[in-house]
């Protein structure tokens, strides 16, 4: 299983439509990350649609980030800005794997050194057939080369658990200029 790149060297994530859940992530977990990730890229009164740069392995595309002005409320659940990172990241990432053809099919358990497994869209869970890895990590205010040493270092996590002989996707998002790195390694 490899990423499939977008046919488009632009492509639209609507942080709503997470609210409808997928496979591997409820409705409310959904909604959640969506409201984590609309925290994150309001902290930075960015555009609606805020534009992000995405590379990965081959190409670099533009992803317009659609997302819902967060209420005084919201912005108070998601006043630790650490956890918003993470969250939001986690959001970011399943809406951009998507784009790639892959879908979160379910969360992965602590100590493995990922976070997700992805699997096609159309298939159910199958005890890691056509499974790839996802570890996602988010960073609030960084550069690129913040990205890149983030990245190295995900990398490196994923390596914990590469005796599966499955395919590992690192995904590093960042929020105060919205950029992500897509890195897909150990293609079988």
């Amino acid at each position: 299983m490899t990423l499939i790149s977008p046919s488009s060297d632009s492509v639209g994530l609507a942080l709503s439509s997470l609210k409808s859940g997928r496979k591997g992530i409820s409705p409310a977990y959904g909604a959640a990350l969506s409201e984590a990730a609309s925290v994150c890229i309001a902290n930075f009164n960015h555009s609606n649609p805020a534009s992000m740069h995405v590379q990965d392995n081959a190409n670099i595309i533009l992803a317009d980030i659609i997302w819902e002005e967060p209420s005084e409320q919201i912005v108070r659940t998601w006043a630790d800005l650490e956890v918003a990172t993470e969250q939001g990241a986690y959001c970011l990432a399943a809406l951009l794997v998507e784009k790639y053809g892959l879908e979160v099919m379910q969360r992965s358990r602590k100590g493995t050194g990922f976070d997700f497994w992805l699997g096609p869209p159309d298939q159910e869970l199958l005890l890691f057939q056509n499974l790839v890895r996802l570890e996602v990590s988010g960073i609030l205010c960084g550069d690129d080369s913040s990205i890149a040493q983030r990245s190295r270092i995900k990398v490196e996590q994923t390596k914990r658990s590469d005796d599966t002989k499955i395919p590992a996707v690192i995904a590093v998002i960042e929020f105060s200029n919205p950029a992500a790195r897509i890195i897909e390694r150990c293609k079988l």
